[in-house]
C-alpha cells in the first residue's frame, strides 16, 4: 500500500544505467563547464547578485537604482567587475512585491566582498523593502 492510499498502487520506474550514462554526464558537464568558463560565470569567476523587492514598485525600484548608483561609484576604482542592471527581476512580482535585481560579476571574489561590506554599510533600508545578497547564485529567477 502506498502512503496516505487505502488501495494498492504500484510504482513504475525507468532506469537507464552503464556506460551511456556515464559518457552522457561527462559530456554535459564539459559542455557546461565550456560554456560557463566563456561567459565568465562560476567557477571560473564570482557573481553577486541583490535581489531588492517592495510593496511599492516605485520606490523599490528607485532604492535598487540608489544601491547601484553607490557601487558604480566605488567600482569606478576597481579594475574587472562588471555591474549588469539594475533591472526588474524575470519575476518581476511575487506574493505581491515588486523585485529588482543587479547583477556583478569579477574574476575573484574580494573585490566584490570589499565592494558589498562598504555599500551595505553605508545605505539605509526603508522599511517597507528588503534585500537579498546572494553569491554565486544557482538561479537569477
Amino acid at each position: 500500500l502506498a502512503l496516505g492510499h487505502q488501495r494498492p498502487s504500484r510504482v513504475l520506474a525507468d532506469q537507464w544505467v552503464g556506460e551511456e550514462v556515464d559518457e552522457a554526464l561527462d559530456d554535459l558537464t564539459a559542455a557546461e563547464l565550456e560554456h560557463r568558463e566563456h561567459l565568465g560565470y562560476p567557477p571560473f569567476s564570482t557573481m553577486l547578485r541583490i535581489v531588492v523587492r517592495g510593496a511599492q514598485e516605485r520606490s523599490t525600484e528607485s532604492f535598487i537604482e540608489h544601491i547601484a548608483d553607490r557601487m558604480n561609484d566605488a567600482l569606478q576604482q576597481q579594475v574587472g567587475v562588471r555591474m549588469l542592471g539594475p533591472s526588474a527581476a524575470p519575476i518581476s512580482k511575487l506574493r505581491g512585491k515588486y523585485r529588482f535585481h543587479c547583477i556583478l560579476q569579477t574574476e575573484t571574489a574580494e573585490p566584490l566582498n570589499r565592494l558589498i561590506v562598504r555599500t551595505v554599510a553605508e545605505i539605509k533600508t526603508p522599511k517597507d523593502i528588503q534585500y537579498v545578497i546572494d553569491i554565486d547564485p544557482m538561479e537569477t529567477l
